[in-house]
């Protein structure tokens, strides 16, 4: 019985002290993901938009990431043909094309500022790359004090580093 004591007692000694390395290793990069590596003004995601990026939408209704393939027409017939990131192709009005998409920052967080959103969360998002989803235009209304990562848009409440972008 001793001798099963000496063996015993270091292995569970062993796995209780790696649990807890384990333990304080999670609870520290959670406490440093605002590190001296990271500025509050950059939001912290891994997935960033492709060189080329643009925003559009054929209806003015939902708009999605895509890459401008031609141009054709003349002045209030010109269209914009954009291969969009989920495959399908599709001829719009200039209007409706936004040649600048970047995600937000913390100082572009001002009320009544418009913003393309999306109610989807991030790991919800095919390939988990942004491009992927659907966005909505629309305007911050308020911007949480709280929840300094949550911003109303719409009425819809969103994380802010992660679903919403400024498009141009």
């Amino acid at each position: 019985m001793k001798k099963a004591l000496l063996y015993v007692f270091p292995v569970i000694a062993a796995i209780f002290l790696v649990s807890i390395l384990s333990y304080s290793e999670t609870i520290t990069e959670q406490d440093g993901d605002m590190g001296a590596g990271e500025s509050d003004d950059s939001p912290r995601i891994s997935y960033q938009f492709e060189a080329g990026d643009i925003l559009a939408t054929p209806d003015d209704s939902s708009w999605y990431v895509g890459k401008i393939m031609s141009e054709g027409g003349k002045g209030k017939d010109r269209e914009i043909q954009v291969l969009f990131a989920n495959g399908e192709e599709a001829w719009v009005k200039p209007a409706y094309v936004k040649k600048s998409v970047a995600m937000i920052k913390r100082n572009e967080l001002k009320i009544g500022a418009v913003v393309f959103f999306t109610t989807q969360l991030p790991y919800d998002y095919h390939n988990n790359s942004i491009r992927f989803t659907t966005f909505t235009k629309g305007r911050i209304t308020s911007v949480g004090k709280l929840h300094r990562d949550v911003i109303t848009v719409n009425s819809n409440e969103v994380n802010w580093k992660t679903q919403v972008i400024i498009a141009k």
